[in-house]
């Protein structure tokens, strides 16, 4: 496992490891990469779920990152609504949706950017606003 193969490492020399999985990009990087979320630096926990948030949207890196929406720590909530643009299932939904009432603003920013990244959320919302917007010219 990556966290007792490479604790002994600095951070420097974990973060390269990290891209080194990235670049290769092959079927073993996502579990590659995401054994470094339990790292004890959180930089290096950052840096994971950077690039697990730079590979193709997947069911698989959708279940790993979703749990860290709810982590302690701000800027690893923060990075991970970044990594989840582009996904679109009610479980990314809500996550993000819960988050826009986070304590951090970043995080709250991060939200609502994800939110408005979000192709789907964005044509609802627009089809609601052009409801209320019809209703409202019915009525004057």
């Amino acid at each position: 496992m990556a966290e007792v193969k490479y604790s002994i490492m600095k951070s420097e020399q974990r973060i390269m490891i990290i891209q080194g999985f990235l670049e290769q990009a092959g079927p073993d990087a996502i579990e590659n990469i995401a054994a470094f979320l339990k790292d004890e630096d959180p930089y290096v926990m950052w840096m994971a779920i950077e690039a697990l948030g730079t590979l193709p949207i997947s069911e698989k890196i959708k279940n790993i990152l979703l749990p860290l929406t709810d982590n302690p720590d701000e800027e690893i909530r923060f990075k991970t609504l970044e990594a989840l643009w582009g996904y679109t299932r009610d479980a990314v939904l809500n996550a993000v949706v819960n988050r826009l009432k986070d304590d951090d603003e970043l995080v709250r920013i991060s939200a609502v950017e994800a939110i408005g990244s979000n192709e789907l959320v964005r044509r609802r919302i627009e089809m609601a606003l052009a409801r209320k917007n019809d209703n409202f010219k019915r009525r004057l």
